[in-house]
């Protein structure tokens, strides 16, 4: 049995583990090794998310068997069951167990009866790992049905822990560690079959595939490719009392090299189609991301206003008129943000936020052009102040 003292060590280096400026993955693996010793598991499984969409983005899974996450997917975006994670994620208490929320009769849970009992599966615990009410993260530990259920305690100290693990993969979205990327061929589209495995894919998605963090692995769809298509069947399916924006079938994704990527899911339709899911995945346009990356700043909802207006070239004066504050309010929103994101004028900001995400591109060749994509045809480097006042 762990001791008093040896839990509250481990939970103090899970807790250092995520303030030492890791990247996501190694974050994860490190955390997984961890919790194992204070919270026993047979199998997990750990994905950054998309904070607009709660879709997720690259996953690490250890002992899960590949085969059952389409399944688990399909059940999250598709089946009306217990314990999701959009509920989750708008609860009090954003971690849970699947026997508990299904009030002791796991029977009743679609995701239990269909999926987890015949693959062996028991119990699940799920939990959202936000930070000031964002969501960057989802987790999912699983236990064989033989072995016990997470108890009250176990989900005590998960809920204790996540804030802390969702802050570090706040912070691993900000670290400037871009590879070279290769210079842009368009987006890449993947045509999916009716049971959403790979029927066809061009060229340039073949390359942007291996960016994603779980990709390769087997024959299994990458889970962002397998999340934006199901989302896409479940906006389909929507009631008009459903909330459609919740629904956007649309993912940002950081890749492998540190690029951006952005995922779309649509149908296409004509005499010859059956209405066939296409995903496109393509390079992000700066604009496109820059609301991600100052959330991963926690600046507040009116200061990442002021800072999506600054970044887009827009003076004080203009500020104050879009945003009906005075121009000491702005001064001092300003202060805020260069404070969070360690910089001292709006030129900085500019850097900070578009440069170490973007500057690689543009040093290979790619300019930014008006409407916030990238263009080849440029000098990038000599552009950049320009180019990026031009960003609407």
């Amino acid at each position: 049995m762990v001791t008093k003292q040896t839990t509250a060590r481990i939970q103090r280096e899970i807790v250092q583990l995520c303030y030492a400026g890791h990247d996501a993955r190694t974050l994860r693996i490190a955390v997984f090794r961890r919790l194992r010793t204070l919270i026993p598991f047979d199998a997990c499984w750990c994905t950054t998310a998309d904070p607009a969409t709660l879709l997720p983005t690259g996953a690490v899974m250890e002992d899960l068997p590949a085969p059952l996450i389409p399944a688990l997917l399909a059940n999250e975006y598709l089946v009306d069951d217990v314990n999701k994670f959009a509920h989750l994620a708008r609860s009090r208490r954003p971690v849970n167990s699947l026997y508990a929320a299904a009030d002791g009769k796991p029977l009743e849970s679609v995701r239990y009866r269909d999926i987890l009992a015949p693959m062996g599966f028991g119990n699940e615990v799920r939990a959202v790992l936000q930070v000031d009410g964002v969501s960057w993260g989802l987790m999912c530990l699983h236990r064989e049905r033989h072995a016990s259920g997470f108890t009250s305690a176990d989900l005590a100290m998960l809920a204790q822990i996540m804030p802390h693990m969702a802050v570090g993969l706040r912070s691993a979205l900000l670290r400037n560690d871009m590879a070279v990327a290769p210079s842009e061929e368009g987006p890449g589209i993947v045509l999916l079959s009716e049971d959403l495995t790979i029927d066809a894919l061009s060229p340039a998605a073949e390359r942007l595939l291996v960016e994603l963090e779980d990709w390769p692995h087997g024959d299994v769809v990458p889970q962002a490719v397998r999340a934006v298509a199901n989302r896409l069947e479940a906006l389909g399916r929507a009631s008009d009392d459903d909330n459609a924006l919740e629904l956007l079938p649309r993912v940002r994704v950081r890749a492998h090299s540190g690029q951006w990527l952005v995922l779309h899911a649509c149908r296409l339709l004509g005499p010859r189609t059956t209405a066939q899911i296409a995903v496109t995945i393509e390079l992000a346009r700066p604009v496109e991301v820059s609301s991600l990356i100052l959330q991963a700043y926690n600046l507040t909802a009116r200061e990442t206003q002021v800072a999506q207006l600054v970044l887009q070239g827009w003076a004080t004066d203009r500020v104050v008129q879009e945003l009906s504050i005075s121009a000491l309010t702005v001064q001092e929103h300003l202060k805020a943000i260069f404070d969070k994101t360690g910089v001292h004028s709006r030129r900085d900001l500019v850097a900070q936020i578009f440069a170490h995400h973007y500057l690689p591109r543009m040093q290979a060749g790619a300019g930014i052009a008006a409407d916030g994509s990238f263009s080849r045809e440029s000098s990038a480097v000599d552009a950049l102040p320009q180019d990026l006042a031009r960003l609407a």
